[in-house]
């Protein structure tokens, strides 16, 4: 937003406004011709995820600790475990911490499941809804795919799944500070990834997948002879993180222990824990189908697509406002 903008004025122009409502019905056009049936889930739960890197907003009602969602996938995840059907959400998602050019606590998210997918089906129906929606802005988009490895090898050569994490803390520690001498395996490879290899991806669209054991979230784990990796990718447009997709983890037993997991870290990051979802995990117990599954940001993919600098441009009202 400019400096001469009033306090009560939107953020984005009429023009930006009117192409976001154009690029929702294109969205929901796509896959309703490709029978993926859209459903709306609550926004306000007893229940949030244990993600030490997420934050949600938490308030009190009638005795209860409720939460706003920082995604539906929970939800979605229960009722894919039902009815074993294709479900997509389109809507309101929150997130507290960051604000920012690329943040703002309450921002859209798209998010959906197909079964019977690998993560490498996805990866090609993600680009495929790119391509469709940005048609009038970009007829040149192109896609590529890497693994984790790959550029971890390109650019710092080291193999980022055998490295030991004394190596790992020492880099770290040498580019970035000695605050990082004590930090964990994954705050190593997120920190190394964020500043370093991320600034250096290829323009356009960019997945990278096969990231490490150790951030594995709720994806499935490929076993190699020599390490195992996460089934998942994340999605990139011009360097910036669009997405992160899952072919997911069908095993509620092996999610409880992520959970606990989840919990460990969080305490010693000095954070509150966060109570296991015993509905998701019923409905893991239950049978979810194999599946993959994407989240990505609404408000950022529109920003990249219009060429904008920031998602204030492309919403009615940020956070500040």
């Amino acid at each position: 937003m400019t400096e001469d903008k009033k306090n009560w004025e939107p953020s984005a122009s009429i023009e930006n406004l009117k192409t976001r409502s154009r690029v929702l019905s294109k969205i929901r056009q796509f896959f309703l011709e490709r029978s993926v049936l859209e459903v709306d889930v609550p926004n306000i739960s007893r229940n949030t995820v244990s993600d030490p890197n997420l934050d949600s907003f938490s308030f009190r009602h009638n005795g209860l600790t409720l939460y706003l969602q920082t995604s539906p996938e929970y939800f979605l995840k229960r009722l894919l475990a039902d009815a074993r059907e294709d479900f997509f959400y389109l809507g309101k998602a929150f997130r507290s911490g960051e604000v920012g050019p690329l943040h703002n606590p309450e921002f859209t998210i798209l998010e959906w499941y197909r079964c019977g997918w690998d993560e490498f089906s996805l990866m090609d129906e993600v680009f495929d809804l790119i391509k469709f929606i940005s048609n009038e802005y970009d007829h040149s988009i192109k896609s590529q795919k890497f693994t984790y490895l790959n550029y971890f090898q390109k650019i710092m050569n080291i193999n980022p799944h055998t490295a030991t994490l004394a190596l790992l803390q020492e880099i770290c520690v040498k580019r970035f500070g000695s605050q990082w001498n004590d930090a964990s395996r994954t705050c190593c490879l997120d920190l190394l990834f964020s500043q370093i290899i991320q600034p250096k991806l290829p323009t356009g669209i960019v997945f990278i997948y096969d990231f490490p054991e150790c951030q594995s979230g709720l994806s499935e784990i490929r076993e190699f002879p020599e390490y195992n990796v996460s089934r998942r990718f994340e999605l990139f447009y011009n360097s910036i993180e669009l997405g992160n997709g899952y072919f997911e983890l069908t095993s509620g037993e092996e999610q409880r222990s992520r959970f606990l997991s989840d919990n460990i870290q969080r305490k010693i990051q000095f954070k509150h824990s966060i109570a296991v979802d015993e509905n998701l995990l019923s409905a893991l117990d239950h049978g979810l189908p194999n599946c993959s599954g994407i989240a990505i940001g609404f408000d950022r993919l529109l920003m990249c697509l219009l060429g904008e600098k920031t998602i204030s441009s492309v919403i009615s009202f940020p956070w500040e406002s």
